[in-house]
């Protein structure tokens, strides 16, 4: 999966049907893992690190923070 859009940054995620475990330790990317959802690729993300930016403008967002993703 591509991150960025002029970027060499990728994400790696597990296929797998069961969620991640709810105690994870945070770090910047989280931890992600799909599922296929019949033609969609389905991408939860949680466990992402608190006070990571999200834009240049500076905002951030909090260790409470998840991402689902269809791609």
């Amino acid at each position: 999966m591509h991150v960025g859009p002029r970027t060499h940054e990728h994400l790696e995620f597990l296929l797998r049907r069961e969620p991640a475990d709810d105690d994870l330790d945070p770090s910047y990317y989280g931890y992600s893992v799909g599922h296929w959802e019949g033609k969609d690729l389905v991408v939860d993300t949680k466990a992402i690190k608190g006070n990571v930016l999200l834009s240049r403008d500076g905002a951030q967002i909090s260790d409470a923070a998840s991402v689902h993703e269809v791609l």
